[in-house]
């Protein structure tokens, strides 16, 4: 009876919250967060499924989406994703989880983001105003330490906590009212938290999910304060194929995400993922209400090699004409 009563105020939370998602007052909030990094897709197969993977999440990627998915990788897994982002950024995202019998799943992630050489000015009284003083190279880090735990045979509940550091490089100022200069270290860091749940409706397998991701203390630079992209999210995800008793060779997964990000507009999450014999998988998915991105697509490929499952995965984002298209790669496997 107790489980029964938790599974129906799940589903009743999940249900509110996604009405009042999508019918929230439309306001895009710009500029309210940092660390914009850690809103950049990590893994090749949710960004080809167009981000719609709160409810998908089964693997060690769950732990960027949805740390409740970490308890279905029933072996010890692993992931490697590199994405290579406008304006020639890079970002490297790493992640393993193993489980421990009738403790949980324990998980850690990495995320690295480089921003590339950018040059180095200092204010001058010449003519142009400035000074060159070559180049230097800001990026960020996110590390994470993740737990989930499936309480029932249909509801999973995890968590991770991330120190994330973002380094903007060092510059010289003049010190105020003073012709004399200083170096100024541009560096900030804090604790982030992200939760969420998976649950399983009982019917064929449908599933329903909700994360929060990035939740922080404000953090203060100079005089102004901000957070970290506080990203609210509810999902589901069903193979469409099972109701109609169709043959294991064939999975046609569909899954969609509302998303109410704290320095935007709700947005709207749309992806499939078809599997043929658990070998070879395609991919598509769109994003609604962004100003450039929009149509994602991938693929991916899975070998058994010596015991360990191995898995190559692609996509491709289309963001728009002028910022041109972002491809990720992905190697995962388990073992």
């Amino acid at each position: 009876m107790r489980h029964k009563f938790i599974h129906i105020f799940i589903v009743c939370l999940l249900i509110l919250g996604l009405v009042s998602i999508t019918s929230a007052e439309e306001m895009k909030k710009l500029a309210q967060t940092g660390f914009q990094f850690l809103k950049v897709d990590v893994g090749a197969r949710a960004a080809g499924m167009g981000g719609a993977f709160v409810a998908v999440t089964n693997d060690a990627n769950s732990l960027f989406w949805n740390p409740a998915g970490i308890t279905h990788a029933n072996k010890g897994a692993f992931s490697i994703s590199q994405t290579n982002w406008i304006a020639d950024i890079n970002q490297i995202g790493l992640a393993a989880v193993l489980p421990v019998p009738r403790i949980g799943h324990f998980g850690v992630s990495v995320v690295t983001v480089n921003y590339g050489d950018i040059p180095r000015t200092i204010i001058s009284d010449n003519e142009a105003g400035y000074l060159q003083d070559g180049t230097y190279t800001p990026g960020g880090v996110a590390l994470g330490l993740g737990y989930a735990k499936q309480f029932t045979d249909k509801l999973s509940i995890g968590g991770q906590v991330k120190y994330a550091s973002e380094s903007l490089g060092s510059n010289t100022i003049r010190k105020p009212n003073s012709t004399e200069t200083q170096t100024v270290d541009n560096e900030l860091s804090a604790l982030a938290f992200d939760i969420g749940t998976l649950y399983y409706t009982g019917y064929k397998d449908l599933r329903l999910s909700m994360s929060i991701r990035n939740f922080s203390q404000d953090i203060e630079y100079e005089t102004e304060s901000f957070q970290m992209p506080l990203t609210f999210a509810i999902g589901l995800a069903m193979d469409v194929l099972s109701v109609f008793d169709a043959s294991e060779m064939h999975q046609l997964t569909l899954a969609a995400d509302a998303i109410h990000p704290r320095d935007y507009s709700e947005r709207l999450h749309l992806g499939a993922e078809y599997m043929f014999r658990g070998m070879l998988a395609l991919r598509a998915g769109y994003k609604v209400n962004y100003d450039e991105e929009g149509l994602a697509a991938g693929f991916g490929l899975r070998y058994d090699l010596g015991g360990v499952d191995f898995t190559i995965d692609y996509s491709y984002t289309d963001m728009g004409s002028y910022l041109g298209n972002v491809n990720r790669f992905s190697l995962s496997g388990s073992f």
